[in-house]
């Protein structure tokens, strides 16, 4: 009977030692902080860890632990579903932007924005409404009163810094080059979208970027 009992204190010691390493994961950092396009890999403690994001629009992991930042927010990676890295993928360049929620209305796009410079039935125009832009447009529908798109017009100056910016925040979907436009959307793929911004090379002295729902 002594020998049984032997046996199964073993064996039991044997188990819980194997399922106290599965969880005591240990991890280089649990806190990580990148731009845009950086790259960081995880080190732990454990042999083959299975590794996933819980956004990959933030940033993405491969299956040795390599985190690629992707855009701007935050996320975590999980470690065999026992341990944690939270990733901050931060803005490196600043990003004037619009209001893109197209269910606002025009009250509502007014009440956020302050008085307009211009008003028409479905228009609503700001003049430089900061230092650095030189209008912001919002046209709404005739038939839902809702906003449909929005934009800036800005100095060609700032239009690769301005796409820069943009990449940090939207992925890149496209590029029109007799156009001179560049395609982003919201998400990491078309059908995932919810809405589109183009990056438009007007003329010599400006460029827009223009805000609206996706088609489906």
């Amino acid at each position: 009977m002594k020998k049984y009992f032997v046996l199964f204190v073993a064996l039991f010691a044997l188990v819980s030692c194997s399922k106290d390493d599965d969880d005591d994961i240990t991890v280089d950092q649990t806190n990580v902080e990148l731009y845009s396009k950086d790259f960081h890999q995880i080190t732990t403690n454990q042999a083959n860890p299975t590794y996933s994001s819980e956004n990959e629009y933030v940033a993405k992991v491969s299956n040795t632990g390599m985190i690629t930042a992707k855009h701007i927010g935050s996320t975590f990676i999980d470690i065999n579903g026992n341990q944690k890295v939270e990733v901050t993928v931060k803005a490196k360049y600043d990003l004037y932007e619009p209001l893109h929620d197209f269910n606002l209305t025009k009250s509502e796009v007014i009440a956020k924005r302050g008085t307009p410079t211009e008003t028409e039935d479905t228009v609503i125009i700001y003049k430089n409404p900061s230092s650095e832009i030189n209008l912001e447009i919002y046209t709404f529908s005739k038939v839902k009163g809702n906003l449909i798109s929005s934009a800036i017009l800005y100095p060609t100056e700032d239009y690769v810094t301005n796409n820069y910016a943009l990449a940090e925040r939207y992925e890149p979907y496209t590029y029109n080059s007799s156009e001179y436009v560049f395609y982003y959307i919201d998400a990491l793929q078309y059908k995932d979208a919810k809405f589109v911004v183009l990056s438009k090379l007007y003329n010599l002295n400006y460029c827009t970027n223009f805000y609206c729902a996706k088609k489906e």
